[in-house]
């Protein structure tokens, strides 16, 4: 009896050695344009969002290139994001007592309440996890909501709420 052992991969590269090269040229050009640019990839009518952001990804990934691949909605194309610190829109998690903290600090040091749009700005707290947050954190008191709507906005405590007097000179 003869065994034979045949040695394969187990994992098959999303791409040929030809298109490896080819979107690694590519994706070293589109990073030194993103300093001054947004970056967009447009697909080619047939081809499949899902696969181009795979190689994509893949070829990044062995390149030590950092990007974050988004997929523009309605369009067929993807937005190339080769930032190295997190930003607002790809927000990284973070525990929710780090969340609720760096809310707590950006009202801190706000001289006149926050909006919504405001906090997440100062703050590393992502857009899907603001609710729950911010619920949680007037559900203890220790903020609170001033309007609704659009002019919504958030104060630490009552002294944010006072408007400034105006000394007018005495006639």
């Amino acid at each position: 009896m003869t065994i034979r052992f045949e040695l394969k991969e187990k994992f098959k590269p999303p791409v040929s050695d030809s298109e490896y090269r080819h979107f690694r040229e590519i994706l070293k050009e589109a990073r030194k344009k993103s300093e001054k640019h947004h970056i967009f990839w447009d697909c080619e009518k047939g081809e499949k969002k899902s696969e181009v952001r795979k190689k994509i990804l893949y070829v990044a990934e062995k390149e030590n290139l950092p990007l974050k691949v988004q997929s523009q909605r309605g369009k067929s194309s993807l937005r190339l994001n080769f930032s190295t610190n997190d930003t607002k829109g790809m927000a990284r998690r973070i525990p929710p007592e780090e969340a609720r903290a760096q809310i707590l600090k950006a009202l801190e040091r706000a001289k006149s309440p926050l909006s919504r749009h405001e906090i997440l700005l100062k703050t590393d707290v992502s857009a899907a996890s603001w609710n729950l947050r911010v619920l949680e954190l007037l559900g203890k008191k220790k903020i609170r909501k001033v309007g609704s709507g659009r002019g919504t906005r958030y104060v630490l405590n009552q002294q944010q709420l006072k408007i400034p007097e105006r000394n007018h000179p005495k006639d």
